[in-house]
């Protein structure tokens, strides 16, 4: 099987969801983006995860380029409930000029985890009250896990020795909620990003996405509903709907 037939396969439910969330937003957007990244990941020390990640960004109808990203470094597991990650990178963005303003940047990542796995329950409830159909219906309808994150992760852009008065520090809040039925996830996120230099929120992705794995590589496809400050200190803010791509080799 093959991308294509993954997508037609669900672009269903995929469209109809999608289609909601514009409908509900329409009034607001100015802009249809397009994000496409591939990750590469496998094991290395310490039991950490490896990745490298190339991401590139399209704006004014998904047809400029206006941001790219390259992205590497490693993610450890000091327990099953907490992970703790490293990264370097370098991203290419346009400004307000047109021009483009390139970056080196460093991030640390803390992302806590909480599971919750709703088979048990079904279980118990069954044990409790015998194997009827409403609860055979229920339990072929559960979604078995709900895995619920809150990613929090520290960007450092701007990073001079000679100028540290030009650091933006970014915070990057990320709750979750991730469902997993079968081979497939679901998952509703909400980003939010800090700026510890301006002292203020200036752009939050709401979230929508789909994972499949297909043999060597998962595919991840994602809405999102963009509100960015494209000017600090001001109230002028700018929406988009995003669609975005992810192709995630994992050689683990």
């Amino acid at each position: 099987m093959h991308i294509l037939n993954l997508i037609m396969l669900n672009w269903p439910r995929i469209l109809g969801i999608i289609f909601v969330l514009m409908l509900a937003t329409s009034a607001q957007a100015v802009d249809t983006k397009y994000f496409s990244a591939f990750t590469y990941k496998q094991a290395s020390i310490l039991g950490s995860d490896y990745t490298f990640t190339p991401e590139f960004r399209f704006e004014h109808g998904a047809k400029e380029l206006y941001y790219y990203h390259v992205r590497t470094g490693w993610l450890f597991h000091p327990s099953k409930w907490l992970d703790l990650g490293f990264y370097v990178g370098f991203n290419n963005e346009k400004n307000l000029s047109g021009n483009w303003d390139p970056d080196n940047f460093f991030e640390f990542v803390v992302d806590p985890k909480i599971i919750i796995d709703f088979s048990q329950i079904v279980e118990k409830a069954e044990a409790r009250v015998g194997q009827n159909d409403f609860v055979k219906q229920a339990n072929d309808a559960t979604l078995r896990f709900l895995d619920v994150l809150s990613y929090a992760e520290f960007e450092v852009h701007d990073f001079d020795l000679n100028d540290l008065g030009k650091l933006n520090l970014v915070f990057q809040l990320r709750p979750e909620l991730r469902w997993q039925r079968g081979v497939e996830t679901y998952y509703l996120r909400d980003d939010i990003f800090y700026s510890f230099k301006f002292g203020e929120v200036y752009r939050n992705w709401t979230t929508l996405g789909w994972v499949h794995p297909y043999k060597d590589f998962t595919l991840d496809l994602y809405y999102i509903f963009e509100s960015d400050r494209t000017i600090f200190l001001t109230p002028n803010w700018e929406f988009a709907h995003v669609f975005g791509t992810k192709l995630i080799w994992d050689r683990r």
